[in-house]
């Protein structure tokens, strides 16, 4: 049985549960859910945010089962639902950390953050959250400066907390650039630059330290950036750096102007550019284009990486 997004989902089943052990000469028939977890229980925070309407959500999760063509119900103890106000939002793996929209929100503020922005995806299921280093005790010289050197070229750096119940986004956080000029930003999707994912460790106060211990650390690594980028503003295009860009496999709309494929082959119209200049052109595309934020996550993350690709070798060098 397929099961398509915000169908009904089926009542918990009832009866004895087949381990995994006798599964190995069995046909699924059927999907079915077992006793639902409620998670959150409150006010809708994707209405709230994006509609400016207050309704009430029902976030819940449950194992999956299936029926054999014996009859008897199995646990592949892999899998599991989540559902939102009795709607199914997805099926993801039982390793999965599982937690409301709703409750990653209050853990921002709760951890000292303040939500700058924050997007939605599938309908609400999946939830993007700007913060910036604004609370943090420490300098913001590290995350703030001018790429340029004459306050011209301003680039801050903050954390995209991701999540979602459908599976699209774990839940965790992404370090991001906005550069105030073009009002464009870029995800960084690097862990040695301060991505990181939060696994579920049971009662709030402990899911709390852990996320705020994340979120500090995030920031610490997150310094490295201005590195890489000020070295970028001195790199100068080349066939090679073209060619290595198209291979990134962004959309060839969002290569920059001066970067084209002619009769399969990559073109470099203007090698006097930058690479920072190249970066901020594909990325400036990517960033306002609508295609949905999931999508100009994946772009934009794949511009950092080349970036920071190009530039590293420099600097251990």
């Amino acid at each position: 049985m397929s099961v398509e997004n915000n169908s009904d989902v089926n009542a918990p089943v009832s009866g004895d549960i087949v381990q995994d052990g006798r599964q190995a000469d069995t046909t699924m028939m059927d999907l079915t859910t077992g006793k639902r977890s409620l998670n959150y229980v409150g006010e809708d925070i994707f209405y709230k945010l994006v509609k400016q309407e207050s309704r009430p959500v029902k976030i819940e999760s449950a194992p999956v089962y299936f029926r054999g063509a014996d009859g008897n119900t199995y646990d592949t103890r892999r899998y599991k639902v989540g559902i939102r106000n009795g709607k199914l939002a997805g099926i993801v793996s039982n390793k999965y950390t599982f937690i409301s929209n709703e409750k990653v929100y209050q853990l921002i503020e709760d951890a000292g953050f303040k939500p700058t922005n924050a997007e939605f995806g599938s309908g609400g299921n999946s939830m993007f959250v700007q913060v910036f280093s604004d609370d943090l005790h420490a300098s913001r010289d590290a995350h703030v400066w001018s790429n340029d050197n004459q306050n011209g070229d301003k680039v801050e750096v903050g954390l995209m907390v991701r999540n979602s119940i459908d599976g699209t986004a774990a839940f965790g956080g992404d370090i991001f650039t906005y550069r105030s000029r073009c009002s464009n930003g870029a995800i960084i999707g690097k862990k040695s630059l301060g991505s990181f994912s939060v696994k579920h460790v049971g009662e709030y106060s402990r899911l709390l330290a852990v996320f705020r211990a994340q979120l500090n650390r995030a920031f610490e690594l997150s310094t490295k950036v201005k590195t890489f980028y000020q070295k970028s503003t001195e790199v100068r295009m080349n066939q090679q750096l073209a060619e290595s860009l198209v291979q990134t496999k962004v959309p060839q709309k969002f290569l920059p102007d001066f970067v084209s494929i002619e009769d399969k082959k990559t073109v470099l119209h203007n090698k006097d550019a930058t690479v920072w200049e190249t970066f901020n052109s594909m990325t400036e595309k990517a960033w306002h284009a609508d295609i949905g934020i999931t999508t100009r996550r994946q772009y934009t993350e794949r511009a950092n990486a080349w970036l920071i690709n190009v530039t590293e070798p420099l600097l251990v060098a």
